[in-house]
């Protein structure tokens, strides 16, 4: 029973923390001016645990663990991400998502 309270505490504490922290990107791209400020700060800080997990790993010598540590990671949000956010913009527009513009690849 205990486990199960903890559970729920963890959960209710990410969860407000969560919160505060989108909402600190917000108000950060609003003094800003512009959002790209507010996205590098919000990734760097999501991915700060993850990065001292693959760092805490190397040192200990469980490269194995370090190495799938980071690649499953990006792995996962690439795969899970992204469908996500493909299937609800298909979902709410009926229609594949499409970049429109110029893009070109620059090779030096």
């Amino acid at each position: 029973m205990d486990e199960v309270i903890q559970l729920l505490a963890t959960t209710a504490l990410l969860t407000v923390a969560s919160y505060a922290i989108a909402v600190s990107g917000e108000k950060l791209s609003e003094r800003l001016g512009h959002s790209l400020g507010a996205g590098v700060l919000l990734g760097l800080m999501t991915a700060l645990p993850e990065t001292i997990l693959v760092f805490e790993s190397l040192a200990l010598g469980q490269v194995g663990a370090g190495l799938s540590s980071a690649v499953g990671a990006n792995a996962m949000l690439m795969t899970l991400g992204l469908g996500l956010l493909g299937l609800v913009f298909f979902l709410k527009y009926r229609s594949p998502i499409t970049l429109e513009g110029k893009y070109s690849l620059e090779l030096r």
